[in-house]
């Protein structure tokens, strides 16, 4: 879940957020916190992410933390951090450096700040897991680690007066859309869903790979989330899906050997100068290719030059 602080310009522009006090939201454990070091290009910053649980069974995080509380940061530092190699994801480079600490803090203390104008994030993130929750269900369970099989909605763990607050916050085009949204998206024998670059392997880096799901503000749009090694552009594709069409069909809906043809804008609602065909040539594999026409047309249409992402 991303967290907008009193945001003033577009999401995704650097230090363009108001900086704001981070308090823990109920007596916690802080189990480690990491330190991440983030260059792109000529922007450079340091946040952190705090990893908190208040059970065995549930644990949390908030990540682009802008700086620690004088109390985290001395502990941060008592603790002797171990840090990383350097890798690069999403078109920049990071080195992190952990610190596993195991200490209580109450309700309302603060412990960081968000936000800045300092900062390569203008959000917060927040997510959480629990062990108790139903097991979720992917396309091909064996490409998922344990930890990814229990992710949960933060919120829910609020008390009732405390999450109605923060439901209301949440930025929905239709209100009537619930909570969090829909978590676990893929639909098996279906284009909706994670796909992936290569066969077998971890998820992660995931820079490779392809998402075709719900927008997550907007989850009455869909989106492409384009890696880099596809022949569509590395971005964000948008479009308002339709149930029954060769156009702009709706993920969960697509049908094998089909071709469908997409116009899409970008994640700001800009024009975007192409178009997106798919086809499924079987259920595990997906192909992805890139039409250089602003519109779709009636087709038929050929798929040429494509990428074919698995499951």
């Amino acid at each position: 879940m991303y967290i907008y602080p009193k945001s003033v310009g577009h999401r995704g522009d650097f230090g363009l957020s108001e900086e704001v006090p981070l308090f823990a939201p109920g007596n916690i454990v802080i189990d480690s916190i990491t330190e991440l070091y983030q260059e792109y290009g000529s922007n450079k910053a340091t946040d952190y992410s705090i990893k908190f649980s208040t059970c065995s069974e549930f644990s949390a995080y908030f990540n682009h933390v802008s700086g620690l509380s004088t109390d985290l940061d001395q502990a941060f530092h008592a603790a002797s951090p171990r840090c990383g190699d350097t890798y690069s994801t999403g078109g920049g480079s990071f080195t992190s450096c952990e610190a596993r600490l195991g200490i209580s803090i109450p309700a309302g203390t603060e412990i960081g700040t968000a936000a800045g104008e300092n900062t390569l994030s203008v959000a917060l993130d927040l997510g959480a897991r629990d062990s108790r929750s139903t097991v979720a269900s992917f396309a091909n369970d064996s490409r998922w680690r344990s930890d990814q099989y229990n992710v949960v909605c933060p919120l829910d763990y609020f008390a009732e007066d405390v999450k109605k607050q923060l439901y209301d916050k949440i930025e929905h085009a239709e209100s009537s859309y619930p909570g969090c949204g829909t978590i676990y998206q893929d639909v098996a024998g279906r284009a909706q869903g994670v796909w992936f670059s290569r066969k077998g392997g971890p998820t992660h880096p995931e820079d490779a790979h392809l998402a075709l799901v719900n927008d997550n503000v907007n989850a009455f749009k869909q989106v492409f989330s384009v890696g880099t090694s596809g022949p569509v552009s590395t971005g964000e594709y948008h479009f308002e899906p339709v149930e029954i069409s060769p156009v702009n069909r709706m993920f969960d809906s697509t049908q094998l050997n089909e071709a469908y043809c997409y116009e899409v804008t970008d994640r700001f609602g800009g024009d975007v100068d192409h178009t997106i065909l798919i086809e499924m040539p079987a259920d595990d594999e997906l192909r992805l290719a890139n039409r250089s026409a602003e519109t779709c047309g009636e087709g038929p249409w050929e798929m040429l030059d494509y990428k074919t992402y698995v499951r």
